[in-house]
């Protein structure tokens, strides 16, 4: 059972806005980066951060050659706060926060999706912006920041109404999809009515008397 967190009234219906309590892993969602993580309370992709690093405990030249990656930190306190940062910048040290793991996608999988005969500059980028947006929706999936929404119908309508859940990180999204299920329930019964007008108005029409001179 989701956990409802609010309800309000739209244009005669009501909102239900919930918390899904049975979202999608986004880490089962078949893209291809990959999480590395340096901590074993979290499953990501159920890879470590140890099988990157050679005997000095260095990042393995292979994996810096043919990946474009970035450092995943965390900070601890009532919950986890994900962030991510280059390969080339100093994580801040505290006893709140710590490295995560790694992030990474490989350069054949960029050019595989990219039809690039080389990873540019511009696929580095985009890329790199890519994996944030994966972290930052694993930490919206750990944080239980995941809505949804039921919307009831009122009493003078025959409805069932609607329902959608998993939408990450962003609540204010959730109750605009479920007033735009509304706005679309209403156009549908007003399309109703004019349906009806217009067999009324063709019935008397071709039913009304008319006389010949």
């Amino acid at each position: 059972m989701s956990d409802l967190i609010s309800t309000q009234e739209y244009r005669g219906y009501t909102i239900e806005l919930h918390y899904d309590s049975d979202p999608d892993n986004p880490r089962e969602w078949g893209w291809p980066d990959v999480m590395y993580l340096n901590r074993n309370d979290y499953k990501g992709d159920g890879h470590s951060i140890t099988e990157l690093l050679d005997d000095n405990d260095k990042l393995k030249k292979d994996f810096l050659d043919n990946h474009v990656w970035l450092w995943i930190d965390y900070y601890e306190h009532s919950g986890i706060a994900l962030s991510t940062r280059m390969p080339d910048t100093k994580r801040s040290r505290g006893w709140d926060s710590g490295l995560f793991g790694i992030i990474a996608v490989s350069k054949a999988d960029i050019k595989k999706e990219t039809k690039h005969k080389i990873v540019t500059k511009k696929d580095r980028e985009d890329y790199l912006k890519f994996l944030e947006g994966q972290v930052e929706t694993y930490n919206q999936y750990i944080m239980g920041e995941v809505y949804g929404y039921i919307v009831n119908a009122p009493d003078d309508d025959d409805w069932v109404g609607d329902s959608c859940w998993g939408y990450y990180g962003d609540s204010d999204y959730c109750i605009s999809e479920a007033k735009e299920a509304i706005d679309s329930r209403i156009d549908e019964l007003e399309a109703e009515k004019c349906d009806e007008v217009d067999n009324i108005m063709y019935f008397d029409a071709i039913t009304e008397p008319f006389w010949i001179d």
